[in-house]
Protein backbone atom coordinates (compact mmCIF):
# COMPACT_ATOMS: atom_id res chain seq x y z
CA UNK A 1 0.00 0.00 0.00
CA UNK A 2 2.19 2.40 1.07
CA UNK A 3 4.06 1.96 -2.41
CA UNK A 4 1.39 2.77 -4.51
CA UNK A 5 0.87 5.92 -2.46
CA UNK A 6 4.69 6.60 -3.12
CA UNK A 7 4.06 7.02 -6.67
CA UNK A 8 0.28 8.89 -6.24
CA UNK A 9 2.20 11.50 -4.86
CA UNK A 10 -0.69 13.60 -5.02
CA UNK A 11 -2.71 14.84 -1.64
CA UNK A 12 -5.14 17.47 -3.32
CA UNK A 13 -8.63 16.70 -3.14
CA UNK A 14 -8.30 14.02 -0.12
CA UNK A 15 -10.49 14.53 2.51
CA UNK A 16 -8.91 14.43 6.11
CA UNK A 17 -10.05 10.42 6.88
CA UNK A 18 -7.96 9.97 3.25
CA UNK A 19 -5.07 11.82 4.36
CA UNK A 20 -4.85 9.94 8.12
CA UNK A 21 -4.75 6.69 6.14
CA UNK A 22 -2.62 8.28 4.14
CA UNK A 23 -0.07 9.12 6.99
CA UNK A 24 -0.57 5.98 8.95
CA UNK A 25 0.45 3.94 5.81
CA UNK A 26 3.60 5.84 5.42
CA UNK A 27 4.45 6.02 9.50
CA UNK A 28 4.22 2.31 9.03
CA UNK A 29 6.70 2.28 5.62
CA UNK A 30 8.65 4.57 7.36
CA UNK A 31 9.19 2.38 10.95
CA UNK A 32 9.89 -0.49 8.87
CA UNK A 33 12.96 1.35 7.19
CA UNK A 34 13.85 5.26 8.01
CA UNK A 35 15.91 5.52 5.45
CA UNK A 36 12.90 5.83 2.12
CA UNK A 37 13.46 9.21 1.29
CA UNK A 38 10.13 8.98 -1.37
CA UNK A 39 8.29 8.04 1.96
CA UNK A 40 9.24 10.95 3.92
CA UNK A 41 8.50 13.51 0.66
CA UNK A 42 5.16 11.75 0.38
CA UNK A 43 4.61 12.41 4.23
CA UNK A 44 5.82 15.71 4.08
CA UNK A 45 2.91 16.48 1.44
CA UNK A 46 0.70 15.34 3.16
CA UNK A 47 1.53 16.94 6.10
CA UNK A 48 1.59 20.39 4.51
CA UNK A 49 -1.88 19.74 2.54
CA UNK A 50 -3.29 19.22 6.56
CA UNK A 51 -1.35 22.78 7.70
CA UNK A 52 1.44 20.61 9.78
CA UNK A 53 4.16 22.85 8.34
CA UNK A 54 6.58 21.94 10.72
CA UNK A 55 6.29 18.44 10.20
CA UNK A 56 6.19 18.89 6.44
CA UNK A 57 9.47 20.63 6.88
CA UNK A 58 11.40 18.11 8.59
CA UNK A 59 10.06 15.34 6.44
CA UNK A 60 11.36 17.85 3.08
CA UNK A 61 14.35 18.20 4.55
CA UNK A 62 15.09 14.28 6.02
CA UNK A 63 14.19 13.17 2.05
CA UNK A 64 16.64 16.12 0.80
CA UNK A 65 19.83 14.45 3.31
CA UNK A 66 18.98 11.02 2.14
CA UNK A 67 18.83 11.77 -1.23
CA UNK A 68 21.40 14.85 -1.82
CA UNK A 69 19.76 14.98 -5.18
CA UNK A 70 16.48 15.39 -4.65
CA UNK A 71 15.63 18.91 -5.71
CA UNK A 72 11.72 18.59 -6.22
CA UNK A 73 12.46 18.05 -2.14
CA UNK A 74 14.57 21.06 -1.45
CA UNK A 75 11.88 23.18 -3.56
CA UNK A 76 9.14 22.07 -1.28
CA UNK A 77 11.09 23.18 1.82
CA UNK A 78 11.63 26.52 0.35
CA UNK A 79 7.86 26.46 0.06
CA UNK A 80 7.23 25.20 3.27
CA UNK A 81 9.68 27.85 4.62
CA UNK A 82 8.60 30.76 3.29
CA UNK A 83 4.90 30.10 4.57
CA UNK A 84 6.85 29.78 7.84
CA UNK A 85 7.94 33.35 7.29
CA UNK A 86 11.25 32.02 7.12
CA UNK A 87 12.48 33.59 4.11
CA UNK A 88 15.97 33.23 4.19
CA UNK A 89 16.21 30.04 4.68
CA UNK A 90 13.98 29.93 1.88
CA UNK A 91 15.78 31.46 -0.23
CA UNK A 92 18.53 28.84 0.66
CA UNK A 93 16.35 26.19 -0.30
CA UNK A 94 15.47 27.56 -3.57
CA UNK A 95 19.24 28.08 -4.92
CA UNK A 96 19.84 24.70 -3.72
CA UNK A 97 17.33 22.96 -5.60
CA UNK A 98 18.33 25.34 -8.93
CA UNK A 99 22.02 24.79 -8.36
CA UNK A 100 20.63 20.56 -8.34
CA UNK A 101 18.87 21.20 -11.33
CA UNK A 102 19.63 24.25 -12.99
CA UNK A 103 16.57 23.94 -15.52
CA UNK A 104 13.78 23.59 -13.00
CA UNK A 105 11.31 25.93 -13.70
CA UNK A 106 9.44 26.22 -10.71
CA UNK A 107 12.49 26.11 -8.10
CA UNK A 108 13.73 29.41 -10.41
CA UNK A 109 10.60 30.89 -10.14
CA UNK A 110 10.35 30.34 -6.30
CA UNK A 111 13.35 31.89 -5.39
CA UNK A 112 12.61 35.21 -7.81
CA UNK A 113 9.40 35.40 -5.80
CA UNK A 114 11.45 34.65 -2.06
CA UNK A 115 13.48 37.44 -3.03
CA UNK A 116 11.18 39.86 -4.30
CA UNK A 117 9.47 39.15 -0.63
CA UNK A 118 12.55 39.55 0.78
CA UNK A 119 13.01 43.26 -0.97
CA UNK A 120 9.40 44.12 0.20
CA UNK A 121 9.97 43.28 3.56
CA UNK A 122 12.91 45.52 3.62
CA UNK A 123 11.32 48.35 2.23
CA UNK A 124 8.79 48.15 4.61
CA UNK A 125 11.02 48.45 7.99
Amino acid sequence: MASALLKRGAVTGLDDGQRDAMISHLEAALDADPRLPEAHYALAGVLASRGDLPGAARNYATAAKLKPNFAQAVNNLGVVLVNQGEIEQAIESFQEAVRLRPDYAEAQANLDKAREVKRQNKTRK
